[in-house]
């Protein structure tokens, strides 16, 4: 089973496949909890940054009770590229480096696109994949 750490001021995240909360991917096919793993370990400039959502973690709850209108969670974004729906290439990808968007395009290797975002809670480390599909 694969992994990714990370850290975020002082505190050390990892993300596996047994505390990711879900996956919303309902359009691209051969991309999964364990491709996104492999893409986090593989990309060079992997950076979370901090993002506030007006629900707080499924998992931990934390601040439900107090009067917290927004809930601080650990967020990082990434595209990839589909052709028929399956899974191609992203834009962390180690061999992205040597191609561009437009030669991908011209060359008919891909035809859509698709935002990843992960989140991640601050307070327990449960993580959740969202993708979305992107104009190109």
């Amino acid at each position: 089973m694969s992994n990714y750490k990370f850290q975020y001021e002082d505190k050390e995240f990892e993300l596996k496949e047994d505390n990711c909360d879900y996956i919303n991917n309902e359009e691209v096919e051969n991309f999964n909890i364990s491709t996104v793993l492999d893409l986090l370990n593989k990309g060079e400039e992997v950076g979370f940054t901090v993002e506030y959502y007006d629900s707080c973690c499924e998992e931990c709850k934390f601040n439900r009770k107090d009067d917290t209108k927004f809930f601080e969670f650990l967020e990082y974004h990434f595209y990839i590229f589909t052709k028929e729906n399956n899974y191609v290439l992203s834009t962390i990808s180690p061999e992205y480096q040597e191609v561009t968007l437009t030669s991908l395009v011209r060359d008919k290797k891909i035809d859509n696109s698709h935002i990843v975002s992960i989140l991640v809670c601050k307070n327990c480390g449960t993580w959740a994949i969202e993708v979305e599909q992107c104009d190109m």
